[in-house]
């Protein structure tokens, strides 16, 4: 673990640093805020992840629900990272 001096020195945050070999970097990932409203989407092939708007939320939502409880999560899997990837170009 390293610890990092927040604004106020008096104050230390514990960071805990990852090993790319420590663990495998996901083919895809949903990050949600629901008290923000702050969604994003990070697909391998891209490295990134591709912020969305505030207003694309309950999309967001809606396709990590259906990737949850799909018995063909695999394929909506491909279709949404394919979407992206294409959108990238």
């Amino acid at each position: 673990m390293a610890y990092t001096a927040g604004a106020n020195a008096s104050r230390w945050h514990v960071v805990r640093v990852i090993n790319v070999m420590e663990k495998p970097i996901p083919d895809f990932a949903i990050f949600q805020n629901s008290r923000t409203r702050q969604s994003a989407l990070w697909v391998k092939e891209t490295g990134e992840w591709k912020k969305c708007s505030e207003s694309d939320y309950d999309t967001v939502f809606g396709m990590a629900t259906m990737l949850r409880k799909s018995e063909h999560s695999g394929w909506i899997l491909q279709q949404i990272a394919r979407a992206i990837i294409e959108l990238e170009k």
